[in-house]
């Protein structure tokens, strides 16, 4: 079953390293090496990007009828989408302890949190009726 888990958190300028340490920056990044080595390993990653910054994304709306672009990055928020996993494991709780994974890497203290949202690719939602 194949899930996406999407990363959110901060800003561009949070996600974009060059207010990072040399130490933050080898720290994340060896980090992020061993997750995808024991999902490769594991014969569990898909596919994995991290994304380019927001100020690039664009959204495309119907407005009576008609296709509107506009500067992205999508609805108000505070929280950027940094980048995605696309894994191919057994079941929701073995993408829930990857996520668990993927949110302890190690970034500065002024970064909040990493939020990672797990959806499955390609499934019916469960039917409430049974």
């Amino acid at each position: 079953m194949k899930f996406m888990l999407a990363t959110y958190g901060g800003t561009d300028e949070d996600f974009g390293v060059s207010g990072w340490s040399n130490d933050e920056i080898a720290r994340m990044t060896e980090s992020v090496k061993k997750i995808n080595g024991e999902q490769a390993a594991a014969g569990e990653v898909a596919e994995k990007k991290r994304l380019s910054d927001a100020s690039h994304a664009r959204v495309v709306q119907i407005k009576e009828g008609v296709p509107v672009v506009t500067d992205g990055p999508y609805a108000e928020t505070k929280e950027i989408l940094a980048g995605y996993w696309v894994v191919d494991c057994e079941s929701n709780d073995r993408a829930l302890a990857i996520a668990a994974k993927i949110a302890t890497v190690p970034t500065p203290a002024h970064i909040p949190p990493v939020r990672i949202e797990v959806r499955p690719i390609g499934e019916e939602p469960p039917n409430p009726e049974g």
